[in-house]
């Protein structure tokens, strides 16, 4: 069993939950429609998604700090997405570095999810790194320019990860910000991150690397729009498993409108990479 600490960590939303919550209740409004007479002798469900292909789809999406969970962490993620043959999506905020998972599973097919950092250099590193490892497809999260009031956290005194892990990625810069003046972790990990971002940072990410650009964390039309015309190939629409805004709507429900958004836009249509994080 893990510690009640580590498990509320990886367990819990945002202020009193509602989107956590939301999030599961209403995929239980979501009820399937059966077609009959079809041949189901043989049924495929393989996927191709940006030139990664995957059994199933379903992807295995970014989530920081594994090794809370498991000592091998996200070596053994990426190696039993492998095996399901999924695609695999590393956090930047991973405790095994972008290359130790890239050599552990190396058949593997691996995105790599970012943030967009006050220091631009670091970012701009850290997804080269990333392409120059075999990550097909950089991921850039855009609803953490300010993370979400963790009060689970706070009340089990979980304000930085145990001394035997790091967020692997950073390299030699992690004992400068790894400070405990705040209540929650990720409260004292968000110092790194830009607030004052704009669609302009999706297109430099595009213009930058040779590999698709998604975006994540879009949960209304618009702002699907504006991610589409700033160049990215792909969007998943995520509130960020209810570990952000608490209140706002599930995933599932944004899921329609922002579909019939990409299937209008000029550069979008029936063919457009468009995901769903669950929650």
């Amino acid at each position: 069993l893990l510690p009640k600490d580590l498990y509320e960590y990886l367990a819990s939303g945002t202020g009193d939950e509602q989107t956590l919550q939301e999030n599961r209740a209403a995929f239980r409004r979501v009820f399937l429609i059966p077609r009959v007479q079809r041949d189901t002798s043989t049924c495929n469900l393989q996927v191709q998604v940006l030139g990664a292909h995957a059994a199933l789809p379903v992807f295995v999406s970014p989530a920081g700090v594994h090794a809370l969970a498991h000592p091998e962490g996200e070596l053994a993620t990426a190696r039993a997405a492998s095996r399901a043959e999924s695609v695999f999506c590393l956090s930047q905020h991973s405790t095994y570095s972008i290359e130790d998972v890239a050599k552990a599973s190396p058949s593997s097919r691996r995105w790599y999810q970012a943030y967009l950092l006050k220091d631009r250099s670091l970012t701009r590193d850290l997804v080269l790194r990333a392409v120059k490892a075999g990550y097909s497809a950089v991921i850039l999260t855009v609803d953490s320019a300010v993370f979400g009031n963790r009060e689970a956290d706070a009340r089990n005194g979980f304000n930085g990860l145990p001394e035997h892990l790091c967020l692997a990625n950073y390299g030699e810069i992690r004992a400068g910000w790894d400070d405990r003046d705040k209540d929650a972790w990720d409260q004292n990990t968000e110092r790194l991150f830009e607030r004052n971002v704009s669609w302009q940072d999706v297109s430099w990410l595009v213009e930058l690397l040779p590999v698709p650009v998604l975006v994540k964390g879009i949960m209304c039309a618009e702002d699907a729009i504006a991610a589409i015309s700033a160049g990215a190939r792909g969007i998943i629409v995520s509130n960020h498993g209810g570990r952000q805004l608490d209140g706002c709507l599930s995933s599932i429900e944004a899921l329609p409108d922002i579909a019939r958004a990409v299937r209008r836009h000029p550069q979008g249509g029936d063919d457009y990479a468009l995901l769903l994080d669950s929650g």
